[in-house]
């Protein structure tokens, strides 16, 4: 009988495995609109927050959650700007 990996689609994953930090956190889910995704990647991006070359938002989240990154508020809209969002 043959030695090896009988499914030969599976070998890719020991080659991935050990990049990202084991943690012992907990599963989190949330939902969320594209455009809020599409922006959280982004900044995943930036901040070096990846997981197999992709943005990982939970990269992200557990950067806030330690302090490494912080959040501030944005400055108010200019009056100008919101009154021309209620017209």
């Amino acid at each position: 009988m043959p030695k090896g990996n009988p499914n030969p689609k599976t070998e890719h994953f020991a080659e991935k495995r050990g990049q990202r930090p084991r943690l012992d956190n907990q599963t989190v889910a949330m939902r969320m609109s594209e455009s809020t995704r599409e922006a959280l990647e982004s900044i995943a991006v930036q901040y070096s927050c990846l997981y197999g070359g992709k943005p990982w938002i939970a990269g992200l989240l557990a950067k806030i959650g330690s302090g490494e990154l912080l959040v501030l508020p944005a400055p108010p809209a200019s009056p100008s700007a919101s009154s021309s969002q209620h017209s």
